[in-house]
C-alpha cells in the first residue's frame, strides 16, 4: 500500500514505523495513507501533532479543478474549522456523558 501511495522507500518507512513502535498509527488504511503522505514530504515520522496539523492544512485547501461556489481564503477556512471544533466540543462531551447513564 505504501508503494501505491507513492512511497519510493517503503522498506525504510516500515523500518521506521517498527523502530518508533508506531504500528498503532498505521493500522487503519486512512491512517497509513496520511502517514505515507507525511513520509513522502518529510522522509521521517514526525510528531502526531505535526502530522495532524499538516492533514488539516491539506483538507482545508480548495480542491484542484473544482469550481468553488464561493471563494474562501485559507485563513477563513482555518477560523471556521476552529470555531466549529469549539462549538461541537461541549456537545461531544454531553453525548459521551449521556451514554454512561
Amino acid at each position: 500500500m505504501a508503494v501505491h501511495e507513492g512511497v519510493t522507500d517503503a522498506d525504510a518507512l516500515l523500518d521506521e514505523i517498527r523502530r518508533r513502535k508506531a504500528e498503532e498509527f498505521a493500522r487503519r488504511p486512512q491512517d497509513l495513507i496520511e502517514l505515507c503522505t507525511d513520509w513522502r514530504n518529510y522522509k521521517r515520522i514526525r510528531t502526531h501533532r505535526d502530522q495532524v496539523a499538516s492533514n488539516i492544512e491539506v483538507k482545508l485547501q480548495p480542491r484542484k479543478g473544482d469550481k468553488e461556489s464561493a471563494p474562501l481564503s485559507y485563513a477563513r477556512a482555518v477560523d471556521g474549522a476552529a470555531r466549529l471544533a469549539l462549538a461541537t466540543s461541549p456537545a461531544r462531551r454531553d453525548i459521551c456523558l449521556a451514554g454512561r447513564g
